[in-house]
Parts: structure tokens; C-alpha cells; sequence
């Protein structure tokens, strides 16, 4: 952990206020305004963070001066803001010394530092187009301080209960806040939850499976984007994977225009297989072993991961599993989704969201414990570990600097 994420977590603390004033005038202050550059918001429940990086890399493709704001990190909060790679830490505390007087002043959250940040750098280097990914929801989160020009609502799922809802009806109306200042949206939410909402975006808004849509080949995998047909060959076989590359594609669709589009159609092509996006379906070898790691943190993540690991990674070998979840999540769907197989626990994050073993064990005594990631690694003898709960415990198995 660096000098920055120790001054975000211990001073400042993490907190969520429904209420983006303070945020929106610390900005001003700081002489930033919502013409800087063009922002496109991008929430939902799964698959945001995927898209939002995939959207970035066509936008660079295309030519544009494409800026990227996601969260949370895996190893440090330098991997938050991208333009051209990660920004160096001397960078961050440079800008954080400089915003502090304001930072104080308006007792700006950990999330709002961040979109604070992300304005400067985006200034800074010149961005045109920004890509945002929400921390939480839509309504009341930093990146929606001066609304965006388009948005992407990638699913609804039920996480973030405490904040959102309890029902997939409350989670959408709050997610989809983001287009009610953008000229045009795209959804991997179907149609029928926009018919309960009082409002469209006045270009519309273009739906998976009806404007955009993809088709699994043997190898080669074709995407429609409204009159384009891409056909991209060697990507992932997740489904959830070509979901978020048609929908950055629509995206795309929407920003460049469909002659901008036509002409980087083969360079998009050839270049999105080679696209990785670490902690998302993240294949390594750690000591000698297949590892998979993955940040799936609720149960619709959790859900799919399962599946796709018994589909496209055992090859017919039970592999173990490391699980590492906070308290505030449905921890209990995951155990139970588990039981039967071989599953080791490692404690993970803050104290006051920290799921304890005995906890764990109480309910589900076929888990067992085990200290850190990285040394249940090494001591397991299995050929095929797969990593996931959290980002927390995806970063105790790829951080250098991390200790258990």
C-alpha cells in the first residue's frame, strides 16, 4: 500500500452522502466545469467495470484523447485514473498536495478525491472524451456531479442493498439517473424497465438485443452494431465478455459515428482479442499452478463465475477454491453454492467489513481457514486454484507490497 492509499483510507476514511453539492463546488473552486470534456457514465451491477475498460481501449484505437475513470483498485488507487496507462504516484500526491485546502474545505469523500482527480488529470493531458465508471448506483455517485453526455446501464442485479434498494425495481431507478442529462444511452437492461421511468434520453436509448447484439462462432465471434458487422476473432468465451464488447461497441457507435467507426473496423478487430483486464477472468500461473482470479463480489457475478469455471477452465479437474468476502455482502450464496467442494477461507478488508472464519465455519464447517492468499496457494497441491469474493482477496494473491 503506497503513501496515497494510506492517506485516503486512514485520514479521510471511507464514507457514501447522498448529496453531490459539495463535491460539485469543491470543482468549481478548483475552476473545473462540465464542458471540459465529453463524459460518458457507465454503471451497473456486473460487467461495468469490463465495458468501461473495453470502451476506453476502442475509443484510443479510434484517435480520440480517451480518459478512464473505474473502481475499486486491486493494488493501489493510482490504477483508478487511466489516459495513456496508469499515472505515476509522484503525479498523485503532487495534485493531492495542490486540491488539499479544498479537499479539507468541503470534506470531500474518498470516491469524490478520486473524481476530483480524475477532472485534473483528464485537464492535464488534454482528454477529450472520458470514459466514467460509477464507485455505486447512479443518482448520488461522484462521476454523475455534472451528469454525462451519454450512458451505459450494463445490468441490475441486487448489491449495494444498504444504499439502493431491496428490489431490482428501486436498484434501476437509481442506476439509470446517470441519462437524465445525456443525449443518448446504451443498455444491457432490458426494455421493460425503462416503460417505469418518466424519461428518455432525447436520442434514445439502444438495447441489447434489439439495436446491438453478438453471435458465438467456433472461433470467430460477430458482433451487429446497428448496420456494422464486426467479426472479431480469439476473444474470451464468457458470454458476459462479448456482452460488454458489444455494448462498448455501441457505445463507440454512438460517439465516433458509424464513418468513424467503418474505418478502424479492422484495427478494433485485430486489436480486442489482445485486450486484458486484470482480476476479470485473470488466468496465471503462481507456483506452478493454474490460477484464475476473479473480483466477482455478489451473487450474480458469483453465480456466472461458477458456471464458466466448470464450463471453460476444470478440463475435468476439481480445482480448490479461495474465498475471501466481506460481511456487508451475500456471503451465505456463495457458501452455499460451494458446499461439497474444496474451499479454503482468508479474511479480507477493513475490520468493520471484515467476515470472519468463525463466522464462516459456525454455518459452513467444511471450509477451511487458511492465513493469506498467496501461502494457501503455495501449500495447496492441486493444479487448479481459482481466487475470487473480492478485490481485496484477488490483490493478496497479485500485490508484491500487500501483507496478509
Amino acid at each position: 500500500m503506497g503513501k496515497i492509499d494510506l492517506f485516503l483510507e486512514n485520514i479521510l476514511g471511507r464514507r457514501v452522502r447522498p448529496d453531490l453539492s459539495p463535491l460539485r463546488s469543491a470543482l468549481i473552486e478548483a475552476g473545473f466545469s462540465e464542458g471540459d470534456f465529453t463524459k460518458v457514465l457507465v454503471t451497473g451491477t456486473n460487467g461495468k467495470g469490463s465495458t468501461s475498460f473495453i470502451f476506453h481501449s476502442i475509443l484510443k484505437i479510434a484517435g480520440l484523447k480517451s480518459g478512464l475513470l473505474t473502481s475499486p483498485h486491486i493494488c493501489s488507487v493510482t490504477e483508478r485514473i487511466k489516459i495513456d496507462g496508469s499515472l505515476h504516484e509522484e503525479e498523485w500526491i503532487e495534485a493531492l498536495e495542490n486540491y488539499l485546502p479544498i479537499i479539507r474545505r468541503y470534506s470531500l469523500t474518498y470516491y469524490e478525491i478520486t473524481v476530483l482527480l480524475t477532472f485534473h488529470f483528464f485537464r492535464k493531458y488534454g482528454v477529450d472524451t472520458g470514459i466514467m465508471e460509477t464507485g455505486m448506483g447512479g443518482r448520488w455517485d461522484g462521476s454523475n456531479v455534472f451528469g454525462g453526455e451519454y450512458g451505459i446501464i450494463t445490468s441490475v442485479g441486487l448489491d449495494h442493498s444498504e444504499f439502493l434498494g431491496n428490489s431490482l425495481r428501486q436498484i434501476f431507478i437509481e442506476k439509470v439517473e446517470i441519462l437524465r442529462r445525456s443525449r443518448a444511452g446504451v443498455s444491457g437492461v432490458s426494455r421493460k424497465f425503462f416503460r417505469e421511468v418518466d424519461f428518455y434520453p432525447p436520442e434514445g436509448i439502444y438495447f441489447f438485443n434489439e439495436d446491438f447484439n453478438y453471435r458465438k462462432g467456433g472461433r470467430i465471434s460477430t458482433f451487429r452494431i446497428r448496420d456494422i458487422a464486426f467479426k472479431i476473432p480469439g476473444l474470451s468465451p464468457l458470454p458476459q465478455w462479448h456482452r460488454s464488447v458489444a455494448m462498448a461497441l455501441m457505445g463507440a457507435y454512438l460517439i465516433l459515428g458509424r464513418e468513424a467507426l467503418m474505418k478502424k473496423k479492422n484495427e478494433i478487430e485485430n486489436s480486442l482479442p489482445l485486450l486484458k483486464i486484470p482480476g476479470r477472468w485473470d488466468l496465471r500461473i503462481i507456483d506452478e499452478k493454474e490460477v484464475l482470479l476473479d473480483v466477482a463480489h455478489n451473487p450474480q457475478a458469483w453465480s456466472r463465475l461458477i458456471q464458466n469455471v466448470y464450463r471453460y477452465f476444470t478440463e475435468g479437474e476439481e480445482p480448490v477454491w479461495i474465498i475471501g468476502v466481506l460481511r456487508d455482502k451475500n456471503w451465505r450464496y456463495l457458501f452455499n453454492k460451494l458446499e461439497g467442494k474444496e474451499v479454503f477461507y482468508v479474511e479480507v478488508g477493513p475490520e468493520e467489513r471484515r467476515l470472519t472464519f468463525e463466522m464462516v465455519s459456525d454455518r459452513y464447517p467444511y471450509v477451511r481457514y487458511c492465513p493469506g492468499v498467496k501461502e494457501c496457494i503455495a501449500g495447496i497441491r492441486s493444479r487448479k486454484v481459482v481466487v475470487t469474493g473480492s478485490f481485496y482477496t484477488v490483490a493478496q494473491a497479485v500485490c508484491p507490497e500487500l501483507k496478509t
